[in-house]
């Protein structure tokens, strides 16, 4: 289960650990930036052991003639993008290569043939859509930004002790002391973390997705859709 831990407790437990509670040596300011600093880096490494432990979507409606759309304003890393093609059905679009983006326009506009590129804070659709669609766009949103000793983080199995690590690491460089202890607890809550997002289904085993072959429900009858 995730568990939601405030900037508080954590800033709570870095002065224990740190022989800092009745001292000014680091400010309370100066700790909740040490620990958005460090909730960054372990966001980076959630979404590293598992891709979708922070999944959202949101929808876009495509406009016939219209190929660029904004991107949501969280947006960090894409994961996938559907293409409604009628009713509930839905095919995944590709990734393009900017190398091959003429490529297309010569296989006709038809809906499954769109593909897509990421360009700053825009998603665009190749070739450029003539009729109107419907899409959904699968992403990691971007992890919040802490300033305050009341806001909240959202990690797994003791996410939030990996953070406490690392920022006890900055505390002890500061005023010159032994890191080791620290940084040996950082190894051992990062390696607690990556097991326990590993694997989430522990029903249904991880396996290689056959991109080539994404969309073959799309064409054929083989599971009983067209």
């Amino acid at each position: 289960m995730a568990e939601s831990v405030a900037v508080s407790k954590m800033i709570s437990l870095i002065r224990k650990k740190t022989d800092q509670e009745n001292s000014t040596f680091v400010t309370d300011s100066e700790l909740i930036e040490f620990i958005d600093l460090s909730w960054k880096e372990l966001y980076n490494k959630i979404i590293e052991a598992n891709t979708t432990y922070y999944l959202t979507s949101q929808n876009i409606t495509i406009v016939g003639g219209t190929d660029i759309y904004a991107l949501p304003t969280d947006f960090y890393k894409v994961q996938g993008v559907d293409i409604n093609v009628s009713g509930n059905r839905a095919i995944s679009a590709r990734p393009f290569n900017f190398e091959e983006r003429n490529r297309k326009n010569y296989i006709g506009n038809i809906t499954h043939t769109y593909g897509y590129i990421i360009r700053g804070d825009s998603i665009q659709f190749l070739p450029n859509p003539q009729t109107n669609a419907d899409a959904k766009l699968w992403y990691i949103p971007l992890p919040a930004t802490l300033t305050a000793d009341g806001d909240t983080i959202n990690t797994v199995n003791g996410g939030f002790r990996w953070i406490v690590a690392d920022v006890c690491v900055m505390v002890a460089t500061k005023e010159e002391s032994d890191t080791s202890s620290f940084e040996n607890e950082k190894i051992r809550h990062e390696e607690n973390i990556r097991k326990a997002l590993a694997i989430r289904d522990e029903g249904m085993a991880q396996r290689v997705t056959d991109i080539t072959s994404i969309n073959d429900y799309y064409f054929t009858s083989d599971y009983g859709v067209y």
